[in-house]
């Protein structure tokens, strides 16, 4: 199996199918109140003994100036493409 995209919430993969799922600077996109549900739909594709593998920003104060750019560019990113999506419709 290659690359696969779908819904988090109802991915288009069979029961226990994947060794390992990759999650790459997603799980803070989701509304909070969904993320049980997408981490039940991994735990649902992964075979026993299957890999998740994931990294995402944390929630925390920045402890230096990198750190800090580092979330200000992040939150510049989502504004501008808020204000796009709102300025195209």
């Amino acid at each position: 199996m290659g690359l696969v995209c779908g819904d988090a919430l109802s991915a288009p993969i069979a029961s226990s199918a994947v060794g390992a799922v990759s999650l790459a600077m997603t799980l803070h996109e989701v509304e909070e109140s969904l993320v049980d549900a997408v981490l039940d739909e991994i735990w649902r594709i992964l075979a026993l003994g299957g890999v998740l593998f994931f990294f995402d920003r944390m929630l925390f104060e920045p402890r230096s100036p990198a750190e800090e750019l580092v979330i200000l560019t992040e939150n510049a990113y989502h504004k501008a493409v808020e204000y796009a999506l709102e300025a195209k419709y």
